[in-house]
């Protein structure tokens, strides 16, 4: 490497730090190579820039000064993590995008897109970065190569942005001309649509990428993050992506290893409800305070002639015993805690029958709103236990392994309908402290009263949930044959995610504050 790239690089980066006005981000480094194009690159874990001393040398022969190669490469990445994407999640859900175009190449394509948006927003709404100056020499570079992708580019850089790219409008041919004049619809600077138009522009230029690495000035990596940061990026892409099996794809489509748990070497089928269900973070009422009965001095006031002797502070009273001047406590009763009560455990009887949403295919209601319940009670140390219902119960007994629930939640049977009081009997009388029942399902279930009336009659039961996806007419029933269990029965409907969290937290605060 020489040694003037260095010196250069101690000059040119408070220029580019006051230009974006000094981002707390640490000084880059010169490195002889980086990454897979051998370019430049920002870690958007530590924020740091890596330039290759290779590529500048390039760009020195292309015709450009030190000082502009630097300043230009510092800029484009800078905008990367000031504008697009800056963020994880946002990577992510634009690879998710692409892959609706192109799933073998979604990378390449949110790649590309997230360049064309850093740099149009860099060279409009930045003042002296030079970038327009090395997109140039790549650019041209390009041409001289014959790239069609490059002559595409440089005329919408040449149009978006005032700058000679040597790539007017006028010399590309019809098929190209099309191209451009679709990319001119996608407004790259609207950040609320980039989802929609990284799909818009993926169509546009999907085949033209075999020249894809000849201007590409970098390659944002997932891989660099940490695994704080994946999963919190996991939870807000949870929210986004509906279908399991698509979070799931682009988990494994990003190699987002560090997101999994110990000894896990693919995304579970379960994954998308868990950073789901944790977008909605549950509480348990905490316990009132209660009057204790005791009084105490409290504060001051004044001494009246039919104020009690017993209530006179003496000391701060001057020794006197006179309206006005004389000072009497003021008591209060005090206030204690009462004793903090054990959290209910939970038994979810998780119907997977063939009626019900089978939920590594699509966003299944009933299996997460039984993971928002899990949550719920693992969070606050108490036990869960798992009937998942079919043809036949299979039984998770109480545990507090958030996986083993889990994955009893989420398995899906598919056949028919049945509830085994037998079973559930069994599970209830195996706890050691009263337990909350969420009966999850579409009610579709022939001895479905019984069934309620039987868990209402068992000792240990504390309250009986049941959760309907569907129902109709045998809702309205059964809301009418236990109009008057109130306290101990409460039914509900969940037609959206949204609806879960809140119906979760009423039953279960209310089973703990009594």
């Amino acid at each position: 490497m020489r040694p003037d790239l260095e010196e250069t690089l101690r000059r040119i980066w408070p220029q580019v730090l006051d230009i974006f006005y000094h981002p707390a981000v640490p000084e880059p480094v010169l490195k002889d190579h980086v990454g897979g194009f051998d370019t430049a690159l920002i870690d958007m874990s530590t924020h740091r820039i890596e330039m290759s001393a290779a590529f500048l040398e390039e760009l020195e022969g292309l015709g450009l000064s030190a000082d502009e190669a630097q300043r230009g490469l510092l800029s484009h990445e800078l905008t990367h993590y000031l504008y697009c994407p800056f963020s994880l999640a946002e990577m992510l859900l634009h690879d998710h995008e692409a892959a609706k175009v192109s799933e073998e190449h979604a990378a390449k394509l949110r790649n590309f897109f997230e360049d064309v948006a850093v740099n149009l927003y860099c060279m409009n709404r930045r003042k002296g970065t030079d970038l327009e100056k090395v997109l140039g020499a790549v650019t041209r570079k390009a041409l001289q190569e014959g790239s069609r992708l490059g002559q595409l580019l440089g005329a919408y850089y040449q149009e978006m942005s005032g700058h000679d790219f040597g790539a007017p409008a006028d010399s590309l041919d019809d098929d190209l001309l099309q191209r451009l004049e679709r990319l001119r619809t996608i407004d790259f600077m609207d950040s609320q649509n980039w989802r929609l138009n990284v799909r818009r522009f993926s169509r546009i230029v999907k085949d033209l990428l075999s020249e894809y690495k000849q201007l590409q000035l970098d390659q944002l990596d997932t891989g660099s993050f940490k695994k704080g940061d994946i999963k919190g990026a996991l939870r807000q892409v949870a929210r986004e992506i509906k279908n399991p099996k698509d979070f799931k794809r682009l988990v494994e489509r990003n190699g987002l290893q560090a997101g999994l748990e110990e000894g896990d070497r693919t995304m579970p089928d379960w994954a998308h409800y868990e950073y789901l269900s944790q977008s909605h973070p549950l509480k348990i009422r905490k316990k009132p305070l209660r009057k204790s009965g005791s009084m105490y001095p409290h504060t001051h006031r004044k001494w009246e002639s039919d104020s009690p002797f017993e209530q006179i502070d003496p000391f701060q009273s001057a020794g006197k015993i006179m309206p006005g001047i004389t000072q009497r406590w003021v008591l209060k009763e005090g206030e204690t805690y009462q004793k903090e009560e054990q959290v209910p455990w939970g038994v979810i009887a998780m119907d997977s029958s063939g009626s019900m949403t089978d939920p590594g295919q699509h966003l299944s209601h009933a299996v997460l709103a039984g993971f928002c319940a899990a949550n719920i009670y693992l969070a606050n140390a108490s036990k869960v236990a798992v009937v998942n219902f079919s043809q036949r119960s299979i039984v998770t007994p109480f545990t507090d392994e958030r996986r083993a629930v889990y994955e009893a939640l989420a398995l899906y049977q598919g056949g028919g309908t049945v509830v085994s009081v037998h079973e559930l009997d069994n599970v209830v009388s195996s706890a050691k402290v009263p337990c909350d029942l969420l009966l999850i399902s579409d009610v579709a279930i022939s001895n479905l009263e019984e069934t309620i009336q039987f868990l209402l009659g068992l000792q240990q039961t504390n309250r009986v949930n049941v959760i309907y996806t569907s129902g109709g007419d045998a809702v309205a029933q059964l809301k009418e044959r236990f109009a008057g269990e109130g306290k101990r029965l409460s039914i509900y409907g969940v037609s959206r995610p949204e609806d879960i969290p809140r119906i979760t937290i009423g039953e279960v605060s209310r089973s703990v504050g009594g």
